[in-house]
């Protein structure tokens, strides 16, 4: 199925939507139908359907991205078997937390692939993917939207979203580059230590909070910094902001 397809059966899926759960996640309504994705079979997608299921509760994500790491270190798969297990998530949508579960499971397929490049599509996906791009090192295109904390803790490589995405973009990155086409929540760069974050869209609140080191680089006109910038540097369309009259801050 390519990108087409997945953007025409987006419309077939009912978009109800209710906040629900510890993490704020979102769960579909009871009388959402989610048609599942026509994917081939293979051993490496029975295997990565094995590992989601065999995969606990999302009680802590650092313990929980160590287990999944573990669940599929045996299994041989390819960055195209990680971009068809994509397209099938819709059919474990009504799974608790399934917000952070899809972000760190698909993170965790791209970190621990021997491949480097991903096209992941989320646009046929009601939930938000929260999350993804955890403890990042690859190099991925999101076609679509993206959840909160999306590259969080990335570790190098570069992330690109087309489309736009929630709260925590980039928290506690060290290194790469991650670039949301369309527009961010609140706490860009929350604690962010290295590596360069762009958002061509508006952004919300917060930008910067507690934030060490690195780059931020914002291109709409709506954003507003933290009070708590510790170092690293905030551009406006080019523009030094942050440190005021330059320097490193």
């Amino acid at each position: 199925m390519n990108l087409a397809e997945v953007a025409a059966r987006k419309k077939d899926v009912p978009a109800s939507l209710s906040a629900l759960g510890k993490f704020s996640h979102y769960k579909p309504e009871s009388d959402n139908i989610v048609r599942k994705a026509e994917v081939k079979s293979s051993p490496a997608l029975e295997g990565m359907k094995k590992a989601w299921m065999e995969c606990g509760e999302i009680e802590n994500f650092e313990k929980s991205y160590a287990e999944m790491l573990g669940r599929i270190s045996e299994i041989r798969y390819s960055a195209k078997d990680v971009e068809a297990f994509c397209i099938m998530l819709p059919e474990f949508q009504n799974e608790a937390n399934f917000s952070f579960k899809a972000g760190l499971y698909l993170s965790a397929l791209m970190n621990n692939c021997a491949e480097d490049g991903f096209n992941i599509a989320t646009i046929h996906i009601d939930i938000p993917i929260n999350h993804l791009g955890y403890q990042n090192t690859k190099s991925i295109i999101v076609e679509g939207d993206a959840g909160h904390f999306l590259g969080a803790w990335m570790k190098s490589g570069n992330l690109t979203v087309k489309g736009s995405v929630d709260h925590h973009l980039g928290t506690g990155m060290e290194g790469g580059t991650l670039t949301v086409e369309g527009g961010a929540g609140m706490f860009i760069g929350h604690t962010l230590y290295g590596g360069t974050i762009v958002v061509n869209g508006n952004a919300g609140s917060n930008i910067g909070s507690q934030m060490e080191g690195g780059e931020i680089r914002l291109f709409g006109e709506k954003f507003a910094l933290n009070h708590d910038i510790k170092g690293g540097k905030i551009f406006h369309k080019e523009e030094l902001i942050w440190p005021e009259g330059g320097g490193s801050g």
